[in-house]
């Protein structure tokens, strides 16, 4: 999601076990939902009628629910994660949500049970993407869903990463091996009891723009 690559890649790593930012909402219930190797946290405020989840290093960055009647879903202006409501999910599944298309690419738990599962999530078009104001088209999310704790981990994996983060003019100058460790690193993972697609947070409803595909 776009939280791993600002988070990722902005100048200086944050510390493990900085405290969380100063709270956006005074008297809310404040806790860190993910967590990366190098300290860069998701952190969610909950109120008596609302949620917000948001980078702490990026707090203008929230997550946003973009479910419907037969998808859970959260958005955050470049990524969806989302799963069917019913929660059945088999290996090579695929659905659409929100403009984004989702792959179930392996199954993680026993034999036959999917309690665990590997997801992709790309845009489905270059021109949504674009619509929609966003850098999806340059990446695709991969994210991993419980069935019991909803959303466990997740981490970018960039389309192009010699364009977006190699050598070139305003690239990190990374090759590819030192490239993986990096994406690595950035890779969110759950430090709550619950995680998003699970918790019941109601988080502010997400709307694509007008005339988007």
């Amino acid at each position: 999601m776009r939280f791993a690559l600002v988070g990722m890649f902005m100048a200086g790593c944050v510390e493990a076990g900085q405290a969380p930012p100063e709270s956006k909402h005074p008297g809310a219930i404040q806790f860190e939902m993910y967590k990366t190797a190098l300290g860069q946290t998701i952190v969610c405020e909950e109120r008596t009628s609302q949620a917000q989840c948001y980078g702490a290093e990026a707090p203008n960055l929230d997550l946003l629910d973009c479910s419907d009647e037969r998808y859970r879903c959260v958005y955050d202006y470049a990524d969806v994660m989302a799963v069917p409501r019913d929660g059945f999910l088999t290996p090579g599944q695929r659905y659409s949500v929100f403009g984004y298309l989702l792959i179930v690419e392996k199954c993680l738990g026993e034999s036959g049970v999917c309690d665990t599962v590997a997801i992709s999530s790309r845009c489905e078009s270059e021109a949504a993407c674009r619509c929609d104001g966003s850098t999806a088209h340059r990446q695709k999310l991969m994210f991993y869903y419980s069935r019991s704790r909803g959303v466990i981990a997740f981490f970018p994996i960039l389309l192009d990463p010699a364009r977006d983060l190699g050598s070139q003019r305003g690239g990190l100058g990374l090759d590819g091996d030192a490239l993986v460790h990096v994406m690595r690193l950035g890779t969110y993972v759950l430090v709550a009891n619950e995680g998003v697609l699970k918790s019941p947070l109601h988080l502010p409803k997400a709307e694509r723009r007008r005339n988007c595909p």
